[in-house]
């Protein structure tokens, strides 16, 4: 039986299904500004950003 998938969030590029991945689902629909970055990465940089709406800076702005 096929389902219908259900939304999808991108980070860096890469999409995540809301319904595989509720962490994802849960960061994206927060409605706090927030930021994740990675430590694993060199220099920590920004890989999510959300809730920008109330601003006019675009996430390609600052993340990477």
């Amino acid at each position: 039986m096929a389902t219908k998938a259900g939304p999808s969030v991108k980070i860096l590029g890469t999409s995540f299904s809301q319904e595989a991945d509720p962490f994802t689902a849960a960061v994206q629909l927060t409605p706090m500004p927030m930021l994740i970055t990675n430590p694993r990465l060199p220099d920590n940089p920004i890989v999510f950003a959300g809730a920008l709406q109330e601003t006019a800076i675009l996430p390609n702005d600052f993340i990477g």
